[in-house]
């Protein structure tokens, strides 16, 4: 994601209209969503801009990165095997 006052590019804007066209059917779309969430330009980073204090923060303490299960164990992935 783009750093507070930093433009959207071109490319970025277009990663988030499709994104946002395949959550209007998301039952319909789930491989390409699940596919399109492995793009390292929609993860959270391990520390995000607090607006109020002015600084930087850790979304926990000792967080290193919001690294995902994905597909959370247990459920199946879109090839079918199990998480």
């Amino acid at each position: 994601m783009p750093g507070p006052g930093t433009p959207v590019g071109d490319d970025l804007a277009a990663l988030f209209d499709r994104l946002a066209a395949l959550t209007r059917e998301p039952d319909g779309n789930l491989t390409a969503l699940r596919r399109l969430y492995e793009d390292e330009r929609l993860r959270v980073p391990a520390t995000v801009d607090n607006a109020i204090l002015g600084r930087d923060e850790p979304l926990w303490p000792g967080c290193d990165a919001l690294a995902l299960d994905w597909p959370p164990p247990g459920t199946a992935r879109p090839d079918g095997q199990r998480g």
